[in-house]
């Protein structure tokens, strides 16, 4: 047990008990089923399950800490099959338990005996993490993993802190002031999801920025040439308009990019993610990364943007915006879903109006919901102030008819699923309604 102690005094976030036990796993003298299957268990899902209830919702929320699920897990290695069948090394920035690198791991060639494994494995994984006990329990399940594809011989404590000392390209630190990673073949990540504030230098963004933007940038701007990325990120750097100058210079500094939508990130985390997948630094400069899958335009179809005007309503209620006369007002409380308003709440508002007939949609949907695009038919003879949580759809010819057009091509399933490839962060941008390809207007 001293080399447990030794390794977990520092540790943080409560997550020892999860490490201690692994190390008992380990140190068994006599394997006999339960301790196999829980060493099994420990190699699978228990670091995740460890993490929900060693580490508070709170923190792992503030810390952007989501163990990648394994439907995610399963994409990337299968994704990765030809580099580890060449026998790559693998580096992830920010490992947490290492699941990803255990799912790249279970199909890695293995040596003769347990020790040349872990000889070789060592030099093959690397990884980074804020928090040392996430270090520690990524290392000893790399081991627990090499030992049960050895068919599980005993171990000595001596020999495990051997072990433990051999994965030395594992790193306790902040990914983003560290120089670490860089020399590897591939990198896998996922990313923290939560937010920063972009340091100055950044060319890229201002302000608030999420933080697995800023992680990409670095993998980027770290790796050698040639280095294979491939990360599960928030959908909003894919489709988000605020990251269009990151998407840009992606296209401009990598190569071979290539998109795959996945959905929500898991059970817990209401996040939707893609996963990205490029090379580094290509020796021809420039590529078409197709962000969002391509719409064949089929005969009688039309865009969105072509017939209307698109703008998010720009009532800003708790920074209003008064003016010296009232006017109707539209907000999402009081536009009927699917149906049809002559708006009777009135405002002082000095900014944009929009004289009826027109549609507005919700700004804020669900990729999970069967109808994205609920709308509301709006009439009357004043001009409209209208709230920023909808977006406003105005015929530029029409009048009623083309509106009542919009409102049953939108109800068409396909125009859903469209509208989910595009976009699957829940606020919908004017961009993204534009784009969408319709029948019948």
């Amino acid at each position: 047990m001293a080399i447990a102690q030794s390794l977990t005094t520092t540790a943080s976030l409560h997550y020892t008990p999860f490490i201690r036990e692994l190390f008992d796993t380990l140190l068994t003298d006599s394997w006999c089923e339960v301790s196999s299957n829980r060493a099994i268990e420990f190699v699978e899902g228990e670091a995740d399950v460890a993490v929900e209830k060693l580490v508070p919702y709170e923190t792992r929320s503030e810390q952007g800490i989501f163990f990648t699920a394994d439907d995610i897990t399963m994409k990337i290695v299968n994704s990765l099959a030809a580099e580890v069948a060449v026998e790559k090394s693998f580096f992830d920035p920010s490992c947490g338990a290492g699941n990803l690198l255990l799912g790249i791991a279970k199909s890695y060639p293995i040596k003769k005996n347990l020790n040349r494994t872990i000889e070789y494995w060592s030099k093959k994984f690397g990884g980074c993490d804020l928090h040392d006990n996430f270090v520690i329990a990524a290392k000893l399940r790399l081991i627990a993993l090499a030992a049960i594809r050895h068919g599980l011989p005993s171990i000595s404590e001596g020999q495990l802190a051997s072990f433990v000392r051999k994965f030395d390209k594992f790193y306790t630190g902040d990914y983003l002031e560290a120089d670490v990673g860089g020399d590897f073949d591939c990198v896998v990540a996922n990313p923290p999801f939560g937010h920063v504030v972009a340091s100055r230098s950044n060319e890229w963004s201002s302000g608030r920025t999420q933080l697995a933007a800023i992680f990409v940038d670095k993998i980027i701007s770290s790796g050698k040439k040639g280095q294979k990325l491939v990360a599960v990120l928030p959908d909003v750097l894919r489709s988000g308009s605020r990251y269009e100058r990151w998407r840009e210079k992606l296209a401009k500094e990598t190569s071979c990019g290539a998109v795959e939508l996945h959905g929500r990130f898991s059970k817990s985390v209401d996040v939707d993610v893609f996963i990205l997948n490029l090379n580094n630094k290509p020796s021809v400069v420039g590529q078409i990364i197709e962000w969002v899958p391509p719409v064949t335009d089929t005969e009688g179809s039309v865009r969105l943007g072509d017939l209307f005007l698109v703008r998010v309503g720009p009532v800003v209620p708790h920074r209003l915006e008064e003016g010296d006369e009232d006017f109707p007002f539209l907000c999402a409380k009081n536009a009927p879903a699917f149906g049809v308003t002559f708006p009777e709440e009135r405002i002082k508002f000095g900014g944009t109006k929009f004289l009826p007939p027109f549609v507005v949609v919700r700004r804020t949907s669900n990729p999970c919901d069967k109808n994205r695009l609920i709308t509301t038919l709006v009439k009357g003879i004043e001009p409209v102030a209208v709230e920023n949580h909808l977006v406003v759809m105005k015929p530029f010819k029409g009048g009623v008819n083309s509106c009542l057009k919009l409102i049953k091509a939108l109800k068409d399933p396909k125009v859903t699923s469209r509208l989910n490839n595009v976009i699957r962060c829940r606020h919908l941008t004017t961009k993204s309604i534009s784009s969408m390809v319709l029948q019948g207007v």
